[in-house]
């Protein structure tokens, strides 16, 4: 499960996702450098992030993903 069970085998990866649809999810920081801002909007994290920018400048511009509370950066 997660992590434990990644892999990059083209051949396994095919045959996980043939028949269902799964959301894919990716290791994140030093194992592939990707970082994820997760801004939770009921939590407050709209105003959070405002005044974190207000602080030290806008986002760079990059892919988002909006979530059910928010949005993924």
């Amino acid at each position: 499960n997660g992590v434990k069970n990644a892999s990059t085998d083209q051949s396994l990866l095919t045959k996980w996702f043939k028949d269902t649809p799964y959301n894919i999810g990716i290791v994140t920081e030093k194992v592939s450098s990707f970082f994820v801002l997760d801004r939770d909007d009921r939590d407050g994290g709209d105003e959070t992030l405002k005044l974190w920018e207000s602080e030290h400048g806008t986002l760079p511009e990059t892919l988002t993903q909006k979530t059910g509370n928010g949005v993924h950066y």
